[in-house]
Order: structure tokens, then sequence, then C-alpha cells
């Protein structure tokens, strides 16, 4: 393969090497299940550093062009083959209530299975648990951790939260890896501005804010967002309280707000008077609020306006009225693929993270 940089042209060399056997791959130059040299070889056949010649190789695996094989090198891929992307997620998918994470995946296999022109398949390693401290125990973290030492991947997209596992990851020097929380968040700062907004016009006397937010991954400024907005609008200053089951599953966490919301409806049962205007984080939480409310009667539920965070495409019968602020989780998605792709071609990051704004349902 007789390569030749072009040294005085704006074009990185990685970036030439790629055009090149692009090239030879297409034009037949190089065949199906051909191996190519290796990377040293290659840098000094062509009198480049082996990292360009690495970058390149490392962008056309991405891109399905090349695959490797443990112990036997790179190949050139059949045009047939997609190149796999590794799902990593928290929860089970089985759990009833990770009605999140599935609507995730489900945009997440559409996308893929939509471009065409440089296809990409998946595997899914759910029920990784999200402690940084049992991780490890988890059969399918061990799954994934064999299929990527065999090259089994182009790239990770990691869903657990869990910064712990990120950095092994990283330390391991395994794959290119774009991150929910981290590299993507959800904008809660803008829903509890906007629900401010929204519990204005009620005149309250009292708000109370449910918060599923674990500070360490979510947390950016909804705090401050609530408290500001509060301020502007003349309004009581709500009350903060965080869900302490929040990282033990989404069962836990809406038993958590059917009991605080129980409490609530107490006060008003015993002579407080309305209205009181309830915030919630998690729609999952919002689900038990509800509930709650719904079982005090339609009197005490009369007295109480719910607003919840929530996700486009995943409904739930609450059994009273509820305002939503929904994410839309296909453009969540589309972000994370965009990291992905910068950071497996090289190419410039836009400002981390990229924050997906909700919108509030008629």
């Amino acid at each position: 393969m007789n390569f030749k940089p072009v040294i005085e042209t704006a074009e990185p060399v990685h970036t030439q090497i790629v055009h090149f056997l692009k090239q030879q791959i297409q034009t037949g130059q190089l065949n199906c299940g051909q191996r190519i040299p290796s990377t040293t070889t290659l840098a000094r056949q062509w009198g480049i550093a082996g990292t360009a010649v690495h970058k390149a190789m490392h962008q056309l695996v991405t891109e399905g062009f090349l695959e490797r094989e443990r112990k036997r090198g790179t190949f050139v891929r059949a045009p047939n083959q997609a190149s796999t992307i590794g799902i990593l997620i928290g929860p089970q998918l089985s759990d009833e209530t990770a009605h999140f994470y599935r609507a995730i995946l489900k945009n997440l296999r559409e996308m893929l299975s939509e471009n065409e022109n440089s296809p990409r398949d998946h595997r899914i390693y759910d029920g990784i648990t999200e402690d940084p401290q049992t991780y490890r125990q988890s059969p399918s973290y061990r799954h994934f951790l064999a299929d990527a030492a065999s090259h089994a991947f182009s790239g990770v997209i990691d869903l657990t939260g869990n910064p712990a596992l990120f950095s092994e990851v990283k330390s391991h020097d395994l794959l290119p890896t774009s991150r929910l929380w981290f590299d993507v968040n959800l904008d809660f700062r803008h829903f509890a501005t906007t629900a401010m907004e929204m519990v204005a016009p009620l005149k309250p006397r009292s708000i109370l804010y449910l918060r599923g937010i674990d500070d360490k991954i979510t947390g950016n400024g909804d705090l401050e967002g609530l408290m500001e907005s509060a301020a502007v609008h003349h309004l009581p200053h709500p009350r903060v309280i965080p869900l302490q089951t929040v990282r033990q599953g989404g069962s836990l966490v809406e038993a958590e707000a059917h009991r605080l919301t129980t409490g609530e409806t107490a006060k008003v049962c015993n002579g407080e008077s309305g209205p009181v205007a309830i915030l919630i984080s998690d729609d999952i939480a919002a689900r038990g609020a509800a509930l709650a409310l719904a079982q005090a009667g339609a009197d005490i539920a009369g007295k109480f306006a719910l607003f919840t965070s929530a996700n486009r495409g995943v409904t739930h019968h609450y059994g009273i009225p509820v305002r939503r602020c929904e994410f839309d989780l296909r453009e969540l998605c589309s972000a994370l693929f965009e990291i992905l792709d910068c950071r497996t071609q090289h190419l410039r990051m836009p400002p981390l993270p990229l924050m997906i704004p909700c919108k509030w349902t008629p």
C-alpha cells in the first residue's frame, strides 16, 4: 500500500489515511477478510507517526470498514457487517419502573437502524448496579468486559451514571464512550424555573419539591433555579424534600413519594388551608404522589396541584390531573450519538454537558 501523506495541507494525516484506506477497500484493492499490517509496520513504511495510524485504524473500525480480532490482528470487514455499540444500563430492563431506560433504548435502536450509510449493531448489558462498590459483581458487567477485551465494540453508550465504572473502562483503554448524566444531561434547572412560573398564578399557601436527583450525577442547578424563581414571583419559600431512595430503584421511590404526600394530605385534613403546589423531579415518584392524593378523596386532592418532569412517549395513569414537563428522549439519544461520534472520529467536542430541555404539555 503506497500511501504518501500531504504535509502541506490542513487535513490531518490520520484523516488522509482514512480516505486512502476507504478507497482501497471500495475499489477492491483490499479484499474482504484481508489482514491489515500492524500500526508499527504501516507507520515505518509510510514514514509517519504511529499515533496517526492508530487514530485512522480506530476510526475505520468504528465506521465498520475494519474489524479487530484478538491475538490475530485487524482485517477488512465484510460490507454487510455492522460495527457494534455496547449499551450499559444500570437497572434491569424487566423492572416495571425502568420506563425511562426502556424508552431510551427504543430511541437508540430506531436511530441505529435509520443510518444505512454507516450501519451499527448493538449489544445490551443491563442490571449493572449503580453502586460504585458492587457493580463489578454484576454478571452483565463481567460479560461486557470480556466482550470488550475481544474488540467486539466500536464504542460504548453508558447509561449507568456510575463514575467509577467509567473510570475503570477508561483505564483499560477500551473504547470511546458517551455517558448519560455526564456528557448529556437533563436540564432540571429549566424544569424548576418553568414549574414555578406555572405555580405563580395559583398563589399557593406552600410549595413542596420532592427531589429525586442525585447531585453527584444529575444535579445541575435545579435548586438555584427554584429559589430564584420563587423570589422573582413572590412565592412562598419552597420546602425541598430529597427522595432518599433515588438510587435504590423506582418502586422504592414511588413508595416514598406516596408516604410523603400522604403526610401532606393529613395536614390539610387537620385544618390547614390550601392550595399546595407539589413539584416532583421524577415521574415514577409523581405516580406515587398522585395515588396518595387520589386515595385522600376529591375534596382533599382538589387542594393540591402536581407538577412533574416526565419523558415524552412514557405515559402513566395518575388518577388525578398532573401537569407534565416532558424531556424529548430522541433529542437525548441524538446528543449521545453526537458525543460518541466526536470521540470516535477525534472531532472538536461541543461544550459539555449537552443539556436537554423539557417542554410543558397542554
